[in-house]
């Protein structure tokens, strides 16, 4: 006949295992909420930034002179529109739509456009006692319109693309 194990054993080996799980729980939290946090919080697939995205006014954008590439605009019941500069910017900064979603640069920086990017932790916790702050920022780019409009104009009917870099430094000019 098979001894069975002493009941204290038995204990001890279910409470190693719940410890083990709880641990395990506890690392995979603290992985997500700590260390991941302004990385999830920044994502332009992340809810808040989404929901932002349809009822905040989002910053400018900027080419590297300060010519506004696009900026914002409230239509007459209230909700944002954006508003662009020129037809040529239209690819690399792409477009912010309630209807349609983001592209280009309004999707790659929809977070610090809307003001719902990470910040520091500190300044998360803060933000949940305090009133609403304007956080959105506006995005500086090395695009130049002029070279743009250019690159634009040259290109005419063909098919093809252009990017035009500085070699020093390897900034975008135009694409």
């Amino acid at each position: 006949m098979a001894r069975e194990r002493p009941l204290a054993g038995r204990m001890i080996g279910l409470a190693i295992v719940v410890i083990l799980a709880f641990g395990g729980l506890a690392a995979g939290a603290g992985y997500w909420q700590v260390l991941r946090a302004d990385e999830l919080a920044s994502s332009p697939t992340d809810a808040k930034v989404l929901a932002a995205s349809a009822t905040v006014v989002r910053g400018r954008i900027l080419d590297r002179d300060g010519r506004t590439l696009a900026s914002s605009r409230r239509a007459a019941d209230g909700t944002p529109y954006r508003v662009y500069a020129d037809p040529s910017v239209s690819h690399p900064v792409g477009y912010a739509s309630s209807q349609y979603g983001a592209a280009g640069l309004e999707r790659a920086f929809a977070a610090e456009l809307t003001g719902s990017g990470g910040g520091d932790p500190l300044t998360r916790l803060l933000a949940k006692f305090l009133p609403p702050a304007d956080r959105r920022l506006d995005v500086r780019t090395s695009l130049s319109l002029a070279y743009q409009r250019l690159a634009v104009r040259l290109l005419g009917e063909s098919r093809g693309a252009v990017v035009m870099l500085d070699p020093r430094t390897g900034e975008i000019l135009a694409m």
